[in-house]
């Protein structure tokens, strides 16, 4: 009988204890449900972002790949332009060696001219004290004297037009 009456006091322990576990367990169970209620929005919200991320990833994929066509692009056009660029520095170089020695030249020429220039004056103004100073055949002197005059008039036409 004792064990029959300590059955029964443990079996009522028992059921007191059940109780209030269950107590504390109808507390705490809802608290669980809210708690999963917001990790499960949370869950959802982080999904949203997740693939907010995987869409704003694929779009920058493609324009950094838009950026870097448009980059190579512009590389080929630099490049092709650097080789452009090279050759006309060389035409421009041969350009203004050609012109140096053009002006060489020309001083070359408008020496020479002077040159000419000077003897003719000297030979028609000697010619012309020879024949006032003695009697010399006027034919002669004039012959002499058209082709002086002629390299004259020529070499002061080539200094007039160089100094144009």
């Amino acid at each position: 009988m004792q064990k029959v009456r300590t059955v029964e006091v443990n079996l009522s322990l028992l059921e007191e204890y059940i109780k209030e576990l269950n107590k504390r367990l109808g507390v705490t169970i809802p608290d669980l449900q809210k708690e999963l209620s917001i990790i499960s929005e949370s869950l959802s919200q982080s999904k949203l972002e997740i693939n907010n991320l995987l869409q704003w990833n694929t779009n920058m994929v493609k324009e950094i790949s838009e950026v870097e066509s448009w980059k190579n692009a512009v590389l080929s056009q630099l490049h092709e332009l650097t080789k452009e660029k090279s050759i006309l520095r060389i035409e421009v170089q041969k350009v203004a060696s050609d012109q140096a020695n053009l002006e060489n030249k020309e001083l070359a020429v408008l020496a020479t001219s002077l040159v000419f220039v000077c003897l003719a004056i000297l030979k028609i103004i000697s010619v012309l004290v020879m024949t006032f100073s003695t009697t010399c055949n006027a034919d002669k002197v004039r012959q002499t004297i058209r082709g002086w005059v002629m390299l004259f008039v020529c070499c002061s036409v080539t200094i007039f037009i160089l100094v144009l």
